[in-house]
């Protein structure tokens, strides 16, 4: 083990483990002292359901194609009452 650096509040180490005189393992490792610190960067991680709340994706799926085929539906209607309003203005 080198002690990389020591400073006030960092400390940094680089770790190196060998075997029959070969480097099998390194590691460079940081530490940190705890502050107070006065300010916060980001904000607290809200309180969110569980996965085992979420829904499948097979439902989530159907739900989708339910509204596409509403909408279609809903818009050929709508299509199809502008064509009978023009054909008739035309005769």
């Amino acid at each position: 083990m080198d002690r990389t650096r020591d400073g006030e509040t960092y400390s940094s180490r680089l770790v190196k483990a060998t075997q029959d005189g070969k480097a099998i393992f390194t590691m460079q490792t940081s530490f940190k002292l705890d502050e107070q610190q006065d300010y916060h960067y980001q904000m607290e991680m809200p309180e969110v359901a569980g996965p085992e709340n979420f829904k499948e994706y097979g439902d989530l799926l159907r739900a989708r194609l339910r509204f596409v085929i509403t909408s279609l539906i809903a818009y050929t209607s709508v299509l199809v009452r502008l064509f009978r309003l023009f054909f008739l203005a035309l005769f």
